[in-house]
């Protein structure tokens, strides 16, 4: 897969929505394995685990709430670590310096500020 999505709800939704007009290289993740699911049947795209969608994708889209961003990224760390893809943060008070403290290693990070209206 080019692209991983953590976290499926309406910001990470829309942005998959979007990407998957473009392609099917996506995988999806969610603390809810159903909504993972059911946007994946929608869209027909694949669905896994968080450890998943990082060691599969190129592009990781991190897409969870503020608060849960240093127990998912703690919980990836070793795989980050080997696979050092390209995170993508949506969480708008989450610096990308505050990334790199949390998992004591630098990884590419792009920190985008989508709005869906």
């Amino acid at each position: 897969m080019k692209y991983g999505f953590i976290g499926c709800g309406n910001m990470g939704g829309a942005l998959i929505k979007a990407l998957a007009s473009a392609t099917k290289e996506i995988i999806l993740a969610d603390f809810f394995k159903e909504k993972a699911q059911n946007l994946a049947m929608e869209l027909n795209l694949k669905t896994g685990t968080n450890e998943e969608v990082v060691a599969s994708s190129k592009f990781v889209f991190l897409a969870v709430k503020p608060q849960m961003y240093s127990d998912v990224l703690l919980s990836l760390k070793d795989v980050l670590k080997e696979k050092k893809p390209v995170i993508i943060t949506i969480a708008a008070g989450i610096k990308m310096e505050k990334i790199t403290e949390i998992l004591g290693f630098s990884l590419p990070i792009i920190r985008i500020m989508p709005n869906t209206p």
